[in-house]
């Protein structure tokens, strides 16, 4: 994204997040201002609550930094396993960015972001091979900014809804930057399902 190669749509969705804040070791999506002071209040302890419970999964060791895996896939699995309910628990989205580490893959620290979208993932670090995020309404087909994210980084996108992992390749008939632009967005759509992760 660096190179001003976001689409005005993608943009749309994360210009109302300025810059991440940092709390207890996790970024923290701001509040976004066209919310009512009552709103804002609500998702800054939502996200809080994400915040305590992935914490708490760090410390149980459910998740691990530097737990190494032998593929994508399965680093993706572990992190959105554990993030998924946390994710429909406090209705934030969730997500971060798998890096290469010698032959293996880790899963970088979660970042906790709105009900709909994580503005942090707009950064993507030049190391990450992918990026992971979870839909806290459980729904489990990728949006059309997901597969626009895919194709503008070049890095696959996983996602979890309601326990199922996915992936998002856009050289992939079902994860096809065209199709989403061509079918309705509904459950069938060829170019939203993506490949899932057994």
């Amino acid at each position: 994204f660096a190179n001003g190669a976001v689409s005005a749509a993608f943009f749309s969705l994360v210009s109302s997040a300025a810059q991440a804040a940092r709390l207890n070791g996790q970024n923290i999506t701001p509040n976004d201002p066209i919310l009512t002071p009552e709103q804002k209040a609500d998702l800054a302890k939502r996200q809080g609550l994400a915040v305590d419970d992935i914490n708490a999964a760090y410390e149980s060791g459910a998740l691990a930094d530097g737990r190494g895996f032998k593929t994508i896939d399965d680093a993706s699995i572990e992190v959105l396993g554990v993030l998924d309910p946390i994710s429909q628990r406090h209705q934030v989205e969730i997500g971060g960015f798998i890096f290469p580490s010698g032959e293996e893959y880790v899963y970088g620290r979660p970042m906790v972001g709105t009900g709909s979208s994580i503005p942090g993932l707009v950064n993507v670090p030049d190391s990450a091979v992918a990026g992971f995020h979870t839909h806290p309404s459980g729904v489990r087909q990728f949006s059309i900014n997901d597969v626009r994210w895919v194709k503008q980084t070049g890095r696959p996108l996983y996602l979890s809804g309601n326990g199922q992992v996915r992936a998002c390749d856009v050289s992939g008939f079902s994860c096809s930057l065209f199709k989403a632009n061509t079918f309705p967005h509904t459950s069938w759509n060829p170019g939203l399902q993506g490949r899932v992760i057994p």
